[in-house]
């Protein structure tokens, strides 16, 4: 097992400049820092292999994910543009392991939340898993969490820009919601227990990526 405290993962430079990596066996993968901040063009939540082993997507490229503890909500989650990184996760940060697969554990107002990565073995999936692993027995307040993916839909040399043509609708379909922003390219499909689901169609502009130096990763 790989493991990192909170002298790396709350330093925004050494978490960024160590990444982790899951593949699915058919040449897709996701990949990112331990920071949750993309340094280069091919990290991402999912990069999906049409064409197995070939045919590369970007279709997930990251998840913006804010927690709400009662009355006050907390951006677990970084990015960097031009002289600032916004939002700040790493402040809430305390350590990084690969068990095998990848395990963030923030302390969040005296609420401890694990989140996991894994992809599914042959299949161009995903799996993202939140849980609360420790709060007060006392505390009372309501904990959520507010998920925003982060598409992309290029060929993973690629990186997206602004493009009016990006299809933002979506149909939903009990736990299912699916997309396909781009026509001549596959359907994503999230699977969720959300309360609510809210169309935004943001588009985040001025990342900047900038190469990691240390490395780390999971097969």
């Amino acid at each position: 097992m790989i493991f990192f405290d909170s002298t790396i993962c709350a330093d925004f430079t050494s978490a960024t400049e160590r990444e982790w990596l899951e593949t699915n066996g058919i040449g897709g993968f996701a990949s990112g820092t331990i920071s949750g901040a993309n340094t280069r063009r091919y990290h991402g939540i999912l990069t999906a292999a049409t064409d197995p082993p070939l045919g590369r997507i970007t279709m997930l490229s990251k998840l913006e994910e804010t927690v709400t503890i009662g009355d006050d909500n907390y951006e677990l989650s970084s990015n960097q543009y031009p002289n600032k990184i916004h939002p700040q996760v790493y402040k809430f940060l305390t350590s990084f392991r690969l068990d095998p697969f990848p395990v963030w554990t923030y302390s969040v107002d005296g609420v401890v939340i694990e989140k996991r990565i894994f992809m599914v073995h042959g299949e161009n999936a995903v799996i993202v898993r939140w849980q609360i692993r420790r709060t007060s027995r006392r505390d009372k307040r309501v904990v959520s969490l507010d998920v925003r993916p982060l598409l992309s839909f290029v060929d993973y040399h690629h990186l997206q820009n602004v493009d009016p043509e990006f299809d933002g609708a979506y149909l939903e379909n009990g736990s299912t919601v699916s997309m396909r922003p781009v026509s001549d390219l596959p359907t994503i499909f999230f699977r969720h227990d959300a309360t609510s689901i809210e169309k935004t169609g943001y588009w985040y502009r001025d990342f900047e990526y900038a190469i990691g130096i240390k490395r780390c990763g999971a097969g």
